[in-house]
């Protein structure tokens, strides 16, 4: 049986960013949650899919560069 990833943490300079498979249970379709903390806030973007396979492909290729990307437009939010 093979192992279920279904978050990960990516360690930036400045914090973590988590990434989560989920589900929209409203929507009826596969998404990711992306999240972090800054000043206090937790700002969190939901990203969705129209097939698990699609989500599983973000997924797999969400990567540092992803995540600090992210980290800076969230960190405008907080300015």
């Amino acid at each position: 049986m093979s192992k279920i990833i279904f978050s990960k943490i990516i360690e930036l300079e400045q914090c973590q960013v988590l990434v989560t498979k989920d589900y929209d249970d409203e929507e009826g379709k596969p998404q990711l949650v992306i999240s972090t903390h800054i000043d206090g806030g937790v700002p969190t973007i939901k990203m969705g899919f129209s097939d698990t396979d699609k989500r599983d492909d973000a997924f797999n290729q969400y990567n540092e560069t992803s995540a600090q990307s992210f980290y800076e437009r969230m960190k405008l939010f907080f300015e």
